[in-house]
């Protein structure tokens, strides 16, 4: 059996490190905090969420708690006293707060009758822990992304000891802040009472703690290419893995056995890669590209780009070259130019991949493209042209497309374990 999956969140044995941010959040909890977690695409978010379900569930907390799981994506069509009903579904019945959550219920759970309920609650020496996950979903639901909402989650879970939020979400807490900021009547941010934490992709310990729960024969060759392919995403590292050893057996060559373990791996993960890159902001996707462009010579051998140029004309993007060095797509490199190189292998496949099928006709419409990823607004008139002219001088590095990057990549491979 292929011990390596992905696609589903994971639970149990099956769960592997972050040890550091269960302590930042269970520490939180403890405080009284509420919590949002944070990161890409499938990190994880999901994943370590159940976790600190299943631990608060296994009531291992000094004072009793009650904990509640809501998936965003379960909410369509809700209103804020649907929420607080199914919010409220493990404490409704318990004596301490029964009359005030019947008084509640007949009043539509209004902020003011839920002030009644938890201090009831808090009274009794009472929690309950309210886990949402895809918080963002959120922010496109009519009847829950309002003022009533927001606020009487900000309002109940500062005021009373009785209510904390673990709260998952794609956008950072300073995205979230400004995209409910119209809501906000008094100007101050709906969450700032939480404290962030950002999941990143594996650390080297977690990826070797992954492997040995495999308990598969990989070499230490395998694993650091495979590593290197993934950057350490959880999502993608699972995926290379389980494809990696689909074709472990079965084939003589080893070339052709890397080459299709790796094009079944970018074909199962593209569309995770595209939803990463959606969600970027336009200048997070300038950065990377920028980082990209500088990387993507290095990774085909014998060919040459001039980035120099293009780095001069462009803006500085320092802010989102911070953000995406702590979400685990790019790293600090001196080396480069523009101080950074991409860290996930197969994310700059994945923007080849773009670059390719707009650059393939004669006459490449790049004013189109530009406007389709939302940077045409973004830059001046010199800027569009500086990066139109150096995607075009970029096209013969990419005449043979993503089979070039793969046959780079299993060449290396091949020729450090004939090294070793």
């Amino acid at each position: 059996m292929n011990p390596f999956t992905f696609g589903n969140p994971v639970r149990g044995k099956t769960f592997v490190g972050r040890q550091w941010a269960q302590r930042r959040i269970l520490t939180a909890l403890h405080q009284g905090s509420s919590v949002l977690i944070t990161g890409e695409p499938r990190m994880g978010k999901t994943s370590l969420l159940l976790h600190i379900q299943d631990h608060l569930a296994a009531g291992v907390a000094e004072t009793p708690v009650w904990v509640r799981y809501l998936d965003a994506h379960t909410l369509c069509g809700w209103r804020v006293p649907q929420f607080w009903q199914a919010a409220l579904e493990p404490v409704q019945k318990l004596p301490s707060v029964r009359q005030a959550y019947l008084k509640a219920e007949r009043e539509r759970f209004g902020t003011f009758v839920l002030e009644s309920l938890f201090h009831c609650l808090q009274q009794a020496g009472q929690r309950l822990i309210l886990l949402i996950d895809e918080f963002d979903v959120v922010l496109d639901e009519p009847g829950l992304n309002q003022i009533e909402f927001y606020g009487g989650l900000r309002s109940l879970a500062t005021r009373y000891s009785s209510l904390s939020l673990v709260i998952a979400a794609r956008q950072s807490l300073d995205t979230l802040n400004q995209r409910t900021q119209e809501y906000s009547r008094s100007g101050s941010p709906y969450f700032n009472f939480m404290k962030e934490i950002t999941i990143g992709p594996f650390t080297n310990d977690e990826i070797d703690t992954l492997f040995a729960a495999a308990n598969v024969p990989f070499t230490r060759q395998e694993r650091e290419y495979l590593a290197g392919l993934s950057g350490g995403h959880p999502y993608l590292l699972q995926a290379a893995a389980y494809f990696w050893h689909e074709f472990s057996t079965g084939h003589p060559d080893l070339r052709r056995r890397c080459e299709q373990a790796v094009n079944e791996t970018f074909a199962q993960v593209e569309t995770i890669l595209r939803d990463t890159w959606r969600l970027w902001t336009p200048y997070q996707q300038m950065a990377f590209t920028l980082a990209a462009l500088e990387a993507i010579p290095g990774l085909i051998p014998d060919r040459e780009f001039d980035v120099n140029h293009l780095l001069t004309d462009l803006p500085n993007f320092a802010p989102e070259q911070r953000q995406l060095i702590q979400r685990g797509f790019l790293r600090e490199d001196a080396r480069y130019r523009c101080g950074v190189t991409p860290v996930v292998e197969m994310m700059t496949w994945f923007l080849a991949e773009e670059l390719i099928r707009l650059l393939r006709p004669a006459d490449p419409n790049i004013t189109d493209w530009l406007k389709a990823q939302q940077w045409d607004g973004y830059l001046k008139q010199s800027e569009r042209e500086a990066l139109q002219k150096a995607l075009m001088a970029f096209k013969p590095l990419l005449q043979n497309g993503l089979n070039a990057f793969v046959k780079a990549t299993v060449e290396a491979f091949a020729r450090r374990i004939a090294g070793d």
